[in-house]
Formats: structure tokens, sequence, C-alpha cells
């Protein structure tokens, strides 16, 4: 069996305890828009925004918030790093 990784998406809402667990080595970060301000979307150590302020944003009405899938470049470097390195992905 060759080795892998598995690299999910933030939609995955992992934990950074279970990302640890599973060997997963990163996550690929969806786009969060709040009020035209982007962040890299939560993910399980919720950097760029902290889980207080995104909720404390969204029970606003007034807040916009979308959120999209990242470039397919952004996938690509992510993926290829580990291909670099032997892994099938």
């Amino acid at each position: 069996m060759s080795k892998f990784v598995i690299i999910p998406d933030s939609a995955s809402d992992l934990t950074l305890d279970l990302m640890k667990q599973y060997n997963i080595p990163e996550m690929i970060p969806l786009i969060l828009t709040l009020n035209d301000k982007v962040y890299p979307s939560a993910t399980g150590d919720w950097t760029g925004i902290t889980s207080k302020e995104f909720y404390g944003l969204i029970k606003n009405k007034n807040t916009h918030v979308t959120s999209g899938a990242p470039s397919p470049e952004k996938c690509m470097a992510i993926y290829e790093k580990y291909l670099q390195q032997g892994y099938d992905v």
C-alpha cells in the first residue's frame, strides 16, 4: 500500500485534535466573506476569525455572509506539495 494523505477542505469542521488523531496535515481553506471583508474560513484552530467574532457577526441581520470554494490553483498547490513528497492524495 502506498503512503497517502487526506486533505479535506474547511467545511469538514474537523477540530485540530481530530486532524492530529487521523494524521491530517492541513485543510484547504474555503473563502468566507463578512460585510465585504474576506477571511480564510474557520478551520480547526479558527485562524483569521475567532468563533466568538464569527457568531457575533452572523447574529446581526445586517451582516452579509457569503462563502465560496478556493481557486483550483490553491487546491493544486496544496496537493502538489504532498505529491512531491511521494504521497498519494
